[in-house]
């Protein structure tokens, strides 16, 4: 924060203490003090006359300072009175008009109001030239500020060159380890992260660190950009371990310099959930992407690029547990507003296509989801060239429509393509090649190339155990894969080793808990079904000589494949009813009314987020979930103390089926039906027999049964 001369005038002394003590607060990042002070400060300007230069280097201070904070309505106003004090006192061409412009413009970026952004910059770096020669550092600083700019919009063949140039200008006149020099480099390194270019973007990170944690000191908020960005290049690549703790010190180092409600903020938490939902950890994401959307939207209003981010993220989420409802408003709004504001072929418009397009083809609406996928394809194309990683995902996506569909000729190739391009841009052993691998691998099983896809499956699985760990749901999915391919194979037995491999993993995760919000679980178990209706399936074809182990076994497999908010219910009224005590009973079912509460305010906020103009009552039902929160805060601690077991009765694992014996009387018996696709099963428990039965009913057959009944029961 650059400050005025001294001067010898009214009011002097108490100005000039104000300003120092605020630039001095602000470069400690004690943001209130520093606030307090140029407010003041301002308020001594305002007497000095409406010309006075003071009170410009005041007002410029001032929106600096309200800028960083993320209080941009507030510093518009200061920055554009500013500009006009400086051109009216100085010309339209002097360097100091030039500095206002250029502060103007990067206010305008922030918000994503790019048109009115790009003209101010330019006029920017056209002053500067002209008056401070082309090699000036503040020159260098025009460029770097354009060249962002032009990134954001997708426009990375326009920014290169101006990164750098800049890159070039700095060095020489502020020397390799100056503050500056340390931010291009995480410029230039973003583009080629951006571009794809992973091993010229890391050395280049990992310098800006360096020069940043040397010059400014490790808790700075320069350091934590560096920190996160090196993470997300870590993220990229898969090397999620290595990721993490940046992620984290980025967003510990943001919350306690800038506050907990800064758009940095809101990035950081972004970042960091995302890591967790390729991680497979969705309990641990889904709260982290709330909070960074709300505070994008309080910050930086409904209509901005980064809201368009949260939305687009938090659907992701919501797809892959199963909650297509909630999902797709979500990208509808997120792509509405990238096309909105960075237009029809960028980048991001790209990748809010293609996740829309993913929700369209999970739900069987290929005639919609394939033109979207197709549309992705070209504009990644364009924008990001033939062999860009982005490119590899909409080739995959665009492949699996047509496989879905039967199209098996023109999806080899696009597949094929797709893995390629990963392998090269991303290495043997990244997840993105085994997505890759693993697809390739189903088309080829599904044509009945058993000998081609077993070596393909093979290697997805150990690429994603190695990479993913082996809780992650996507290993599961490749056990399961692979346990498919041995059944058609006629190796009954190596399917079933898969598949108990594969649903002993999802069993954990799907009986995690339950002091939290199990929506997201149980929507998850719904879409995993079919594994577990696959491992039953396994059972029934062993030989008589296992019926017994498979009996005991396929009873409880049978109950994760019909998860329901029914089993959710049945387990909480158990707990309430093994209270022993009324007073334990109420204090159970005000646990669970507050928590129903906070899940019907958690389901009303993601419909808010799909609507445009709803951020207001978002924000109004956000405070009535924070105080369910804290209610349910309170029950646990009460249930802990007086009711231990409570959490492990309303866990809803499976029955053994031994304890389901011992719950009957002697002339009592239970049924339990698992419906699946192409068959049936039954389970007919007596206190001291127990059979398993597989029945030649499918789904589709039970369900028209079904509706025959319901329509011979209808009154005339």
């Amino acid at each position: 924060m650059a400050l005025s001369a001294n001067y010898a005038f009214a009011g002097e002394a108490e100005w000039n203490a104000h300003m120092d003590a605020g630039a001095s607060a602000y470069r400690a990042g004690d943001y209130r003090t520093a606030t307090t002070r140029l407010e003041a400060a301002l308020r001594e300007a305002e007497s000095f006359g409406t010309s006075d230069s003071r009170l410009a280097t005041t007002l410029n201070n001032l929106a600096l300072l309200y800028d960083s904070q993320g209080r941009y309505a507030e510093a518009e106003p200061l920055y554009r009175r500013t500009l006009g004090i400086q051109e009216k006192a100085l010309g339209p061409d002097h360097p100091n008009v030039g500095t206002s412009l250029n502060n103007l413009a990067a206010l305008y970026q922030t918000q994503g109001r790019y048109a009115e952004s790009e003209p101010l910059f330019q006029r920017s770096m056209a002053i500067r030239e002209k008056t401070l020669g082309p090699d000036h550092a503040d020159v260098g600083q025009s460029l770097n500020n354009l060249a962002v700019l032009y990134q954001t919009q997708g426009r990375y063949t326009e920014a290169e060159p101006l990164y750098r140039r800049s890159l070039e200008i700095l060095k020489k006149i502020l020397g390799a380890d100056h503050p500056d020099v340390g931010n291009l480099l995480n410029n230039l390194a973003e583009l080629y992260r951006l571009q794809g270019r992973s091993a010229e973007a890391e050395p280049l990170y990992q310098r800006s660190l360096a020069i940043r944690e040397k010059t400014l000191g490790a808790n700075h908020s320069d350091v934590a950009v560096s920190l996160n960005n090196l993470a997300l290049l870590y993220r990229t690549q898969g090397r999620y371990v290595d990721a993490e703790p940046l992620f984290r010190r980025s967003l510990e180092i943001d919350e306690k310099a800038l506050g907990p409600n800064h758009p940095s903020v809101g990035k950081s938490l972004n970042n960091l959930a995302e890591l967790y939902r390729e991680q497979g950890r969705y309990t641990e994401s889904e709260p982290l992407y709330q909070r960074s959307l709300a505070i994008r939207e309080k910050a930086i209003g409904p209509d901005h690029s980064d809201i368009a981010v949260s939305l687009n993220n938090l659907a992701l989420l919501y797809q892959e547990q199963g909650r297509y409802a909630e999902g797709e408003p979500l990208y509808r709004r997120s792509l509405g507003i990238y096309e909105k504001v960075l237009g029809p072929d960028h980048p991001d418009v790209a990748v809010s296509l293609n996740n829309l397009a993913l929700l369209y083809q999970t739900l069987g609406r290929y005639a919609e989801a394939e033109p979207l996928h197709r549309r992705s394809l070209g504009v990644r194309e364009k924008i990001l060239g033939l062999d860009h990683p982005d490119v590899a995902v909409s080739l995959n996506t665009l492949a699996a429509v047509y496989k879905s569909q039967g199209r098996y000729v023109e999806a080899e190739p696009l597949h094929r393509r797709s893995l390629g391009v990963r392998e090269k841009a991303l290495g043997r052993d990244h997840p993105d090649v085994a997505v890759s691998l693993n697809n390739l691998a189903g088309l080829y099983q599904m044509q009945g190339r058993y000998v081609e896809a077993e070596p393909l499956h093979r290697r997805s699985l150990g690429i994603q155990e190695k990479t993913l760990g082996p809780d992650h749901p996507s290993v599961g999915t490749s056990l399961n894969n692979l346990a498919w391919l041995n059944r058609a194979q006629g190796k009954v037995d190596e399917a079933l080793a898969l598949a108990r491999r594969a649903n002993t993993s999802l069993a954990r995760r799907f009986t995690a808990d339950s002091s939290k919000s199990r929506r997201g679980a149980v929507g998850e178990q719904r879409t995993r079904s079919g594994a577990f209706e696959f491992h039953v399936s396994l059972l029934a074809e062993r030989g008589l000589q296992a019926r017994a182990e498979a009996t005991r076994e396929g009873f409880e497999v049978a109950q994760l494949a019909r998860a329901s908010d029914t089993a959710e219910q049945v387990a909480k009224m158990a707990a309430r009813h093994a209270a022993g005590s009324d007073a334990l009973a109420q204090l159970a079912r005000a646990r669970q009314d507050t928590m129903a509460r906070f899940e019907q305010l958690d389901s009303r906020i993601v419909q808010a987020a799909g609507q445009r103009g709803a951020e207001a009552l978002a924000a109004k039902l956000r405070t009535e979930q924070s105080e369910s929160l804290k209610a349910i805060t309170e029950l646990d601690a009460r249930l802990e103390r007086d009711y231990p077991q409570y959490r492990e009765l309303i866990n809803p694992k499976p029955l053994e089926l031994a304890a389901a014996q011992k719950l009957l009387a002697e002339d009592e018996a239970m049924a339990l039906l698992l419906v699946s696709t192409d068959e049936s099963f039954l389970w007919v428990l007596r206190r001291s027999d127990a059979r398993f039965l597989k029945l030649a009913v499918k789904r589709s057959e039970l369900a028209e049964a079904v509706k025959k009944l319901r329509t011979q029961l209808d009154l005339g």
